[in-house]
């Protein structure tokens, strides 16, 4: 393990991102620009925390393709340490297939994710000789099964565990994870929504409930509203910086990296949700050039 170093553990494959210059409608045939890069909540994160200047390791599993050579390479790199990303001799390498109307705003998505999901919890196998007592993110992508033993794993016992969920459709199956091991979460308001089998319609209370639910601290965003936090009963709430227009894909990975990176460099609650928000926007501009 690197001293210091965040651990992403899920999803890591190449991203397809096409993002439509013109009004999309089902079954249109528009103009556009497709981009291929790294993608992956679990390396998203890891990736963006370089940018912030931390040491980011991923423990995730590639294919022996071209498609895993050219992912490691990458990461060697941007200096992500992929010590721990486990190289499957049959399954090929995940993929991620999104396509963004005008505007950035996500149309549809197809993941592809068998290796992550027919691994299993074989996934966990690098975690078994080593003890964590740093930040660990924990990708929403992961099935239940493998959550449970994330939550159980003794080598994490003194971890700080992040938990981001993948979409709203897979966020249900995180209750158990949060009150098995009273972490932070990080959550649009859909996801936390679906997480509490609630309607709420600002983050502030949905931050609160998260926190009830079993989270040692929740942080919910909502687009272009206020974003909150919630921990020990206190709730702070923060609005994102005006953004042009720019592909979303990601923004809410940068989000999580911004603010584990704003806490580890000791700030507070606060402004460390402003840190989040403000990585969030620099993400979207980026990919709006």
């Amino acid at each position: 393990m690197v001293q210091n170093s965040v651990t992403c553990i899920g999803a890591f494959h190449w991203d397809t991102v096409a993002h439509a210059t013109h009004s999309l409608d089902p079954g249109a045939d528009v103009p556009g620009v497709v981009r291929r890069s790294p993608g992956g909540v679990a390396y998203n994160v890891a990736n963006e925390l370089i940018h912030h200047g931390f040491n980011a390791q991923l423990l995730s599993v590639v294919g022996r393709d071209s498609d895993g050579d050219a992912l490691l390479n990458l990461c060697a790199l941007r200096g992500i340490d992929t010590d721990m990303v486990i190289r499957h001799p049959t399954l090929r390498t995940d993929q991620y297939v999104a396509i963004e109307g005008r505007g950035g705003a996500l149309f549809g998505a197809i993941a592809d994710t068998l290796a992550l999901d027919e691994i299993g919890i074989s996934l966990l196998d690098p975690l078994r000789q080593r003890r964590f007592n740093g930040v660990v993110v924990v990708d929403g992508n992961l099935s239940p099964l493998v959550l449970a033993e994330l939550a159980a794993a003794s080598s994490l016992r003194d971890a700080d565990m992040r938990v981001v969920p993948a979409s709203p459709d897979k966020a249900p199956r995180l209750r158990d994870f949060l009150v098995m091991t009273e972490c932070t979460i990080y959550a649009n308001l859909a996801e936390a929504n679906a997480i509490l089998n609630g309607e709420h319609a600002q983050a502030e209370a949905a931050a609160r409930d998260l926190a009830a639910l079993g989270a040692r601290m929740a942080v919910v965003t909502n687009g272009s509203a206020s974003a909150a936090i919630a921990r020990s009963g206190l709730v702070y709430s923060a609005t994102p910086p005006p953004v042009i227009a720019g592909s979303v894909t990601g923004a809410g990975d940068a989000f999580v990296a911004g603010h584990i990176a704003a806490q580890l460099r000791g700030e507070m609650d606060w402004n460390a949700l402003k840190g989040g928000l403000q990585s969030a926007a620099r993400h979207m501009e980026r990919y709006n050039q």
